[in-house]
């Protein structure tokens, strides 16, 4: 896509850099010029990555470039290239639950971590790519509440206006979904070749290890090829499509790690492409629903744990510094070669409300992006029913209720979270509940038309044995409760295989 000034007539834009390959170049600030397209990406000369390959320098970046009063800036691919002219000194990798000794940086220039801030599994993967610390005079100088501080404010303040001026873009952009291709048509049934939950656990597993070595790329700020993730989004999609009854079971055996983040971002991906699927969207928009879905969150790795898992009021700054996650999401998609726009916008938009009550802009439902709609259903739903560090998970019939009740305030679309209750179930696929004749059974299977009677099987029962309440009369027997999952169940072992 060519870009340019819309206030002028059309002239190609002026592509800073482009040296030799492997080579870093000093460039002044006065020869930044708004209007300007980067050929790689820009730093600071301490070796903070302030804008990716491929920005545009819009009169709000340059105004805030201006506003770091630094003279001059680096054009690099990443901080090896940097190292070259600058002195970056590499540094050793601290391992996880140990506490970090000074700013460090990934090899793409992202600042992973600041001084005291607790490693989490995910900064030790995207270290391990390459680590470097702070320019040992920003090091000094931040005792003062200004050198590696004010760096940090700064690059802060370049990312807002990032994100800022590609939201004014997207104001311009349709918000409906044009046709793009037939409709997905989910088979009906009940499967026999569906996973037990044991297995279901290990695939799940799996994937959310392939998942975590994704999230280290971004964090690192590296180029991903969109294929990795697009495979995930497309099995996904086939399993769906396959075992529509049964799907909504893989985001339901979460883990008890401590870096949950990577199974919150599978999660809220199986679910996403479950409600496409549901809606019988077309393929392209279903893989657009998941890749946002597996993206949304992926800026919440920027934030300290303290900040991620406190159970206490936050104080305004720390409330912002929270919210500002969306915008890391945004900018770690870039990493992503040739994303489709329509999952940035949707990653920007995934915690506005249709009431106007969420962020980052307060935009209303008329404003918001059908897949940033689809997400936020998602990512709310996978939230309450996981587990954190710093309480229990919300029993499914509860957190359904919960977002029953949150839809009916005017906070989610009402259709999205009908397609979700027809793919989960009002007890939701994968959850334990008491029946009417006092027995306890797992949730194997929700009827998209009864969501109330779901497909059923008996603690203890054989596996192949499972009771569709749908096809019986209420009275014969129905779901008293929704319960924990009992010690010894199929949950507890996946639990434990997948912790």
């Amino acid at each position: 896509m060519v870009l340019w000034r819309p206030d002028t007539d059309y002239q190609p834009p002026a592509v800073l850099g482009g040296g030799a390959i492997g080579l870093a170049e000093r460039i002044a600030l006065i020869s930044l010029r708004p209007g300007s397209v980067l050929s790689t990406g820009l730093f600071t000369l301490h070796g903070v990555k302030l804008l990716p390959p491929r920005a545009m320098l819009t009169d709000e970046i340059y105004r805030a470039l201006l506003a770091m009063d630094q003279s001059e800036f680096i054009l690099a691919r990443d901080l090896h290239d940097l190292a070259t002219i600058v002195d970056l000194a590499p540094s050793h990798v601290p391992p996880p639950g140990s506490v970090a000794p000074a700013d460090l940086l990934t090899v793409g220039g992202m600042m992973a971590l600041e001084p005291n801030q607790i490693v989490e599994q995910h900064h030790a993967d995207a270290l391990q790519l390459g680590a470097f610390a702070l320019a040992a005079e920003v090091q000094v100088e931040s005792t003062s509440a200004s050198g590696a501080a004010a760096v940090r404010t700064a690059m802060l303040g370049v990312l807002d206006e990032v994100v800022a001026s590609r939201q004014r873009v997207w104001q311009a952009m349709p918000k409906s979904l044009p046709p793009t291709g037939e409709e997905l048509q989910p088979e009906g049934g009940m499967r026999p070749d569906w996973l037990l939950p044991g297995q279901l656990a290990a695939l799940r597993a799996e994937r959310v290890t392939q998942l975590r070595w994704l999230l280290a790329m971004l964090v690192a700020g590296l180029p991903v090829d969109p294929s990795d993730p697009q495979l995930m989004v497309d099995e996904l999609i086939d399993l769906c499509c396959r075992h529509p009854f049964r799907f909504a079971e893989l985001a339901a055996c979460n883990s008890s790690r401590a870096d949950y983040l990577p199974d919150h971002l599978w999660s809220t991906c199986a679910l996403s492409v479950g409600i496409a699927v549901r809606l019988k969207w077309p393929r392209q928009w279903a893989r657009n629903a998941g890749l946002a879905g597996l993206f949304a969150d992926a800026g919440m790795a920027m934030l300290p744990t303290d900040l991620r898992l406190a159970a206490r009021p936050l104080s305004d700054e720390e409330t912002t510094r929270v919210r500002r996650h969306v915008s890391h999401s945004v900018l770690m998609l870039d990493c992503v070669l040739g994303v489709d726009e329509q999952i940035a916008i949707a990653v920007a938009q995934h915690h506005e409300r249709e009431d106007g009550s969420g962020y980052p802009t307060q935009t209303p439902g008329r404003g918001i992006a059908p897949l940033a709609k689809l997400v936020a259903v998602a990512d709310t739903f996978a939230a309450l029913t996981a587990r954190r560090p710093h309480r229990e998970p919300m029993l499914g019939y509860d957190a359904m209720q919960e977002m029953i009740r949150l839809t009916s305030e005017g906070q989610f679309e009402r259709k999205y979270l009908r397609a979700m209750v027809e793919l989960c179930g009002l007890f939701p696929v994968g959850s334990y509940v008491r029946l009417s004749d006092s027995t306890e059974a797992l949730v194997v299977g929700a009827d998209p038309v009864k969501v109330d009677r779901p497909v059923v099987r008996r603690i203890g029962a054989p596996d192949g044995e499972v009771i569709s309440l749908a096809a019986l009369e209420p009275a014969e027997l129905f779901v008293l409760e929704g319960i924990p999952a009992p010690a010894g169940t199929g949950a507890d072992a996946a639990a434990k295989l997948a912790a």
